[in-house]
């Protein structure tokens, strides 16, 4: 059983990739994986580490705005519909999985008129642009949110299925997992993240505030991504114990697990990671998300009473640290927060999608 998954470029399209993949290795042991991802993603350095097979192709996005890669994209796309179909002839996938990205765009619209099956993960509850465009192709879209469904003419293919998470980000038992930070679990720690590549309004907004959180022996696990790491690193990590900082956590279930509450973004994997091992969060969706998805994804929780929300312009003040604060001192709060959280995961579906996938490669 052949099974190509397309994807890559951040995080939130990487990581469901795995799941989906690895869940497909439990499942099938004997099953034969391709990645396929871009020439600058995360995914080139993350998936070999992970055991996968990778094959990459030079795509590049489209620019709204015009810019170099307006002039370049008809090129690079191209090169992308070449690399892949060459990819297509010599691996020849039972099924074709896209994961959502530019990336995945060429393969997944040839393998649909080379007559072979075809399966979209959608993350986010405004679907991005490659989903939307080849979602008539399709045999199946499998989403994450219900009201994505209404971004779709064609509704049959619809499946509601969850955002597939690894296995391994069952978080951590609590004392293990602030032993691996070098933390004290006794402490009350936050977790402080913008996503793969950090978020520096969120980082200067946390930096503002640093010394409320050590004045209250608040412990902090805070990933700047690589633009902050030297400058936050020199201020903050060396006064006293208790501040771990970091460019990229590579062991979420250590961090999740040593965490009270979480100070994020909003993309879908983040928002689902959260709901899964059932932590209070603050969201602060990143503004310039397509549509303003982000926001849309954080509303599930917040409207559950899981969490809270920051917008990113309220980030000037002090509004981040005082909402932090206020729950890090409420430990009835925090508790009935992370039980609100618990309820909203879904914690199968990895394994829905990879049952779609067998399906539609023949098996029963």
């Amino acid at each position: 059983m052949r099974v190509l998954i397309a994807g890559g470029g951040t995080g939130g399209h990487l990581f469901p990739a795995l799941a989906i993949a690895e869940e497909l290795w439990r499942q099938v042991s004997e099953a034969k994986v391709l990645f396929l991802g871009g020439d600058r993603g995360l995914e080139k350095q993350i998936v070999p580490q992970e055991g996968f097979d990778f094959a990459s192709v030079s795509v590049r996005g489209w620019s709204r705005r015009f810019h170099w890669q307006t002039i370049a994209f008809p090129w690079f796309l191209f090169l992308g519909l070449w690399r892949s179909f060459m990819i297509l002839r010599r691996f020849r996938p039972k099924v074709v999985v896209g994961t959502g990205g530019y990336v995945s765009g060429p393969v997944v619209f040839l393998a649909s008129l080379m007559g072979i099956p075809t399966l979209i993960q959608e993350q986010n509850s405004f679907p991005g642009i490659t989903t939307r465009i080849l979602s008539p192709r399709v045999d199946q879209v499998h989403l994450s949110f219900p009201q994505s469904r209404r971004y779709f003419r064609k509704k049959n293919h619809l499946r509601m299925s969850g955002n597939p998470l690894r296995t391994e980000l069952d978080r951590a038992e609590r004392r293990c997992a602030a032993e691996a930070f070098a933390l004290d679990p006794r402490r009350k720690t936050v977790l402080v993240m913008g996503g793969s590549q950090g978020a520096h309004s969120i980082n200067m907004a946390v930096a503002r505030g640093f010394d409320r959180l050590k004045a209250e022996n608040i412990q902090v696990i805070w990933q700047t991504g690589k633009g902050d790491l030297a400058q936050i690193r020199q201020q903050f990590a060396e006064r006293g114990p208790g501040t771990v900082v970091v460019d990229f956590i590579r062991d979420m279930s250590s961090a999740y697990g040593a965490a009270d509450v979480v100070v994020c973004r909003a993309g879908a994997t983040t928002v689902a990671e959260i709901a899964l091992c059932g932590l209070p969060a603050i969201f602060v969706p990143y503004p310039f998300a397509a549509a303003d998805h982000q926001r849309i994804n954080a509303q599930a929780l917040v409207k559950a009473g899981a969490a809270e929300m920051v917008l990113n312009g309220e980030l000037r003040g002090d509004k981040l640290i005082s909402v932090l604060l206020c729950l890090l001192g409420d430990d009835r709060c925090l508790r009935q927060m992370a039980e609100k959280s618990k309820l909203l995961g879904r914690p199968q579906a990895a394994a829905t999608v990879v049952q779609a996938i067998r399906e539609l490669a023949g098996e029963r």
